[in-house]
């Protein structure tokens, strides 16, 4: 029986020109899982799978940078904070006297 090659994920990412991060971020995605395993928290990449993952891991940055550009072309819709909020604001308390005791309106009814 003939043992595949794998590689670590700091491996995989010097053969592919990327850093071991941006791979791992690609390998989480549904295409990348498909073409790795894991032994505990580690990936085990079969060395026959770094062109399959070249090829993902470009299609995965270019939908990423298509993504920014997207966001970075639309208006912000989100209003800006003023400072007026109801939430900001502290609720008004009533004072009592030295010689006056709290007392509950559900005993009054």
């Amino acid at each position: 029986m003939a043992t595949q090659k794998t590689l670590s994920t700091k491996e995989a990412a010097d053969k592919l020109g990327t850093d071991p991060k941006s791979l791992r971020v690609f390998l989480r995605t549904p295409e990348g899982i498909a073409l790795v395993e894991r032994d505990g928290a580690r990936y085990v990449i079969p060395a026959a799978n770094v062109p399959k993952i070249a090829k993902g891991l470009a299609a995965h940055a270019k939908r990423a940078e298509e993504r920014k550009a997207k966001e970075a072309a639309e208006p912000d819709l989100e209003p800006e904070d003023d400072d007026t909020t109801p939430d900001d604001e502290p609720e008004e308390l009533e004072e009592l006297g030295e010689d006056e005791e709290p007392t509950d309106e559900e005993d009054d009814e």
